[in-house]
């Protein structure tokens, strides 16, 4: 299970430990659970304002996601919650749909 880097130990003991904590009758979560809430607590997120401007403009993320040429919201979300960064490319066109500067997204 060990995955011979750095975040892998660390991250297999976090799932030992939580696979300690549950009682024997509890559903076992998956690798995939542990993960998501390894980086969500670990880790460091990225502070904007998109979902502030975005709301000021009376767009939903569905419609900027249009605007950029996405088929999903999957991006728009995560840059929201600060999980990822969009490129160059990408936050020219967002702070277009948005009507804000770089500075004031970011």
């Amino acid at each position: 299970m060990l995955k011979g880097n750095f975040f892998g130990i660390i991250l297999d003991c976090f799932f030992i430990r939580e696979y300690q904590n549950l009682s024997k009758d509890a559903k076992f979560p998956s690798y995939h659970h542990f993960i998501t809430n390894f980086n969500l607590m670990y880790m460091k997120t990225i502070q904007n304002s998109l979902r502030h401007y975005r709301g000021l403009r009376g767009l939903n993320q569905k419609q900027v996601a249009d605007y950029l040429g996405f088929k999903s919201t999957d991006r728009i979300c995560r840059w929201e919650k600060g999980l990822a960064y969009p490129s160059v490319k990408n936050l020219f066109w967002i702070s277009e749909a948005l009507q804000a500067s770089i500075k004031e997204l970011y």
